[in-house]
């Protein structure tokens, strides 16, 4: 049970260490000229950071890496299907029965 537990705990943990350094790493703000220096060493590190946390675990990686494109799909940032998902599509309309 305890296993399990840290199991839940250390996934979570993870995902939402993969979420804050991707949102910091690919945040587009334009501060004023004395600050920026710091906000690109600020993405520049999280960058790093999230690369070395998604090599920890390939299983999470792979989630968030989901997880993420499901948001960009929501937000409409990416098609929710491809060109060829739809050519298949419209060749299996016809074998689609109601």
């Amino acid at each position: 049970m305890e296993h399990k537990a840290y199991e839940t705990v250390y996934r979570t943990s993870l995902l939402t260490l993969l979420g804050i350094t991707r949102f910091f790493s690919k945040i587009d703000i334009d501060p004023p000229g004395k600050w920026l220096p710091i906000f690109d060493s600020m993405k520049a590190s999280s960058e790093m950071v999230h690369c070395k946390l998604s090599e920890l675990d390939n299983d999470v990686e792979k989630e968030f890496v989901e997880k993420e494109e499901m948001i960009e799909k929501r937000l409409g940032k990416k098609k929710f299907y491809s060109e060829d998902e739809l050519k298949d599509l419209k060749n299996k309309k016809g074998e689609i029965t109601i």
